[in-house]
């Protein structure tokens, strides 16, 4: 059936429109979200300016084109002096500025402006963070500081948004090479050894110290448990327990200490302790439920919680560092 309009329609079917929008639309803007019988009926029965009238929603009658974003922020401008502090919508609209609104919304949106202007979010909106994004805000910050940054870097500039919206979009390494600054894998491979063979360092320093304190015997370095089954240390009290000190940032390293080796099965208990911040607290529950039986699995806190060892504050930040750490962020003493 052909809708019929008139006045009282027209403004009813606005008034629902307005509060979608945020502002009075213009003809095309109807004709677009399929409005056109609409655009029509305004026109036909007095035109655009009689409903902003009786919609109490005064119209400024600018030319076409003039909202461009220099137009935007010199009202903004206005409008942030008048009222102290960078305008929502609701106080543009407030303050009957629904043609700077629409100006705006035709230009990017509100928070668009608001960032291009310099001025803090107070909350991302969904789906800021897009690829292209990402990769806009890390060569702000490789030209900052020289270089492709790692974790680390990002972390320490309170980029936790940054590092996430990253993660999500496949990771660090897939941003470096596809933004052209190609690690040397050669060199990351040795790196990666140093770095476990400092956090292992850090493991046997912490157990000699737990043995001397209960006088037992020191933990032994480097057992070879069977043929190319060498473990970093076995401490022999009670029990025969080998400890795997692994900097891994992948679940499935874990999971190949216990499916492709074979140490647990030549000591009464092997412990795995991860130093690594990639991983929460349902990846150990799951670890150990599928681990044998006499396999356990702790991050680096919870297996000095287990030997109920105080660890000191400087070797506490040390640890921290060693959990995030990757090849660009190597100088750590």
């Amino acid at each position: 059936m052909r809708k019929i309009w008139n006045e009282t329609k027209i403004i009813s079917e606005l008034e629902v429109l307005i509060k979608e929008f945020g502002y009075f639309p213009l003809y095309k803007e109807l004709k677009s979200i399929g409005k056109g019988g609409l655009a029509k009926a305004i026109s036909k029965s007095g035109g655009i300016n009689k409903y902003h009238k009786l919609l109490n929603m005064p119209y400024n009658i600018v030319p076409i084109g003039y909202w461009t974003k220099d137009t935007i922020i010199l009202e903004l401008n206005k409008v942030i002096e008048s009222i102290g502090h960078f305008p929502t919508q609701k106080e543009l609209i407030e303050l009957n500025k629904q043609d700077l609104v629409g100006g705006i919304n035709r230009n990017g949106g509100l928070t668009n402006i608001k960032e291009h202007m310099g001025y803090k979010l107070d909350k991302l909106p969904n789906g800021y963070w897009t690829e292209e994004r990402c990769k806009e805000e890390l060569q702000k910050i490789i030209d900052s500081i020289g270089y492709f940054p790692s974790q680390l870097d990002l972390s320490l500039i309170n980029k936790t948004d940054l590092i996430n919206a990253v993660r999500k979009h496949g990771g660090l390494v897939k941003f470096r090479d596809m933004m052209g600054y190609h690690l040397d894998k050669s060199s990351s491979s040795r790196y990666n050894i140093i770095r476990g063979k400092n956090t292992e360092d850090i493991l046997f320093n912490i157990l000699s110290d737990y043995c001397n304190k209960k006088k037992i015997a020191l933990p032994i370095k480097n057992i070879k448990l069977a043929h190319k089954n060498v473990i970093e240390f076995v401490c022999n009290t009670d029990k025969k327990i080998g400890i795997d000190v692994t900097t891994a940032h992948s679940a499935n390293v874990v999971h190949r200490k216990w499916r492709e080796k074979d140490y647990y099965k030549y000591l009464d208990e092997l412990w795995i302790v991860v130093v690594s911040d990639t991983f929460k607290n349902n990846h150990y529950t799951k670890w150990n439920k599928e681990s044998p039986d006499n396999v356990y699995v702790y991050s680096i806190e919870d297996f000095c919680k287990e030997l109920e060892y105080d660890i000191e504050e400087s070797l506490k930040n040390k640890i921290e560092k060693y959990k995030v750490c990757t090849f660009h962020t190597r100088n750590i003493k």
